[in-house]
């Protein structure tokens, strides 16, 4: 994890990757990593409900105040501690590298348009096309 608020986080030197999230009304928030091995998640949320006056906003752990809570604040800190203990347990190898022809594929027409379908950059949202990753990037890589 080398960009995004995955940087921040202290996990060991096991090869990971990650992905934050947190709903609209900040209730619940969570934490997905992964190395080659092994998948965790770590969940941060109000069970009694959701909306406005479910926000986890202005929450206090430890004597620290969150005014505001996002899936990186929480759930991904809480993530790195557990996948702290692992070394030695679930040791995971490097991520290979994906074959030249899913970062380069053909480009195809779209059938029943005129548009045609062109492989996705990672981390952008290639408008429209048909084949891009709307998210914006992941926390990992």
């Amino acid at each position: 994890m080398t960009n995004g608020s995955g940087q921040l986080l202290e996990y060991g030197d096991i090869p990971m990757a990650g992905k934050t999230g947190t709903n609209d009304a900040r209730s619940q928030t969570w934490f997905m990593g992964y190395n080659s091995g092994m998948v965790t998640a770590s969940w941060v949320g109000n069970w009694q409900g959701e909306g406005e006056a479910s926000s986890l906003g202005g929450l206090q752990i430890g004597g620290q105040v969150y005014p505001e809570i996002d899936g990186s604040l929480i759930a991904g800190p809480s993530w790195a501690r557990f996948m702290q203990q692992i070394p030695g347990l679930y040791v995971g190898a490097p991520f290979a590298n994906p074959p030249a022809s899913m970062i380069n594929g053909p480009q195809r027409p779209i059938p029943g348009t005129s548009r045609t379908a062109v492989p996705a950059t990672p981390g952008t949202n290639n408008g429209g096309t048909g084949t891009g990753d709307s998210t914006g990037g992941t926390t990992g890589g």
